[in-house]
């Protein structure tokens, strides 16, 4: 058993696996890639779990989480503003943060549905 973990990665072995793993490349393919450029078996499988680990990170923040916190951040601060009254900092900047938060999560919305 090799510990291929202990071994220096060669450059561009990670922007090399992402391209082809975007481009629909198979698993097997771009393990069998990995290997004929130097890689140990572990470190390609680990190289290959790693990129669909950031995919599925990725594809969670589709921009209705930046909806919905924006949308609790913006009506917080109308709250606190009617609390506290007009002048309330913390009201201002909950309102400014919440409605950038939103045009930030549209703007990811539609850049989804144009992809």
């Amino acid at each position: 058993m090799s510990h291929d973990s202990d071994r220096n990665i060669p450059d561009g072995i990670y922007a090399m696996a992402t391209a082809l793993l975007d481009s629909g490349e198979a698993d097997v393919a771009v393990e069998r890639q990995l290997l004929d450029a130097g890689v140990g078996f572990e470190t390609a499988k680990r190289i290959i779990a790693e990129h669909h680990c950031a995919a599925a990170t990725s594809a969670k923040s589709d921009g209705r989480t930046d909806l919905q916190f924006g949308a609790i951040a913006f009506f917080g601060g109308i709250m606190l503003m009617v609390i506290a009254g007009a002048s309330s900092f913390v009201g201002w900047l909950g309102m400014i943060v919440g409605a950038v938060s939103v045009v930030n999560g549209l703007f990811k919305l539609r850049s989804m549905r144009t992809a």
